[in-house]
């Protein structure tokens, strides 16, 4: 099994830097890294040297028909299902990033929100 790798800092200084404005978005870790969420869902995050964004359908294929997008594989052979990491070429254009941040968060504002974990007996 590859070896995990923590992303570059100006991959999370950039992907910080584009945090949408809204109070709705929390900044949370995942995998080790900072990774948006909205309403409990998680909507896009950084994992090694990846930007991933998770997406409906439509958004889905299009950005997966862009040279050097692909499914976000947090472990080798086990992709997580509606998210896809930007081509790299894309992590140094700020307008695309942010298109692509903005079309996942109007995605999961489409899903229920997530439910807080129950805590059994104290």
């Amino acid at each position: 099994m590859p070896k995990w790798r923590r992303p570059p800092e100006d991959l999370v200084d950039r992907f910080l830097s584009l945090v949408p404005d809204d109070p709705g978005v929390d900044v949370r870790r995942m995998f080790g890294c900072p990774c948006f969420f909205c309403g409990g869902n998680m909507f896009a995050g950084v994992h090694q040297e990846n930007l991933f964004v998770r997406l409906g359908d439509d958004d889905r294929a299009a950005l997966l028909a862009l040279p050097g997008a692909g499914h976000f594989e947090p472990m080798p052979g086990r992709p997580m299902r509606e998210y896809v990491c930007v081509p790299q070429a894309m992590l140094t254009d700020p307008p695309a990033l942010e298109n692509w941040l903005a079309r996942s968060l109007a995605y999961v504002r489409t899903l229920p929100p997530k439910q807080g974990k129950r805590r059994g007996p104290q």
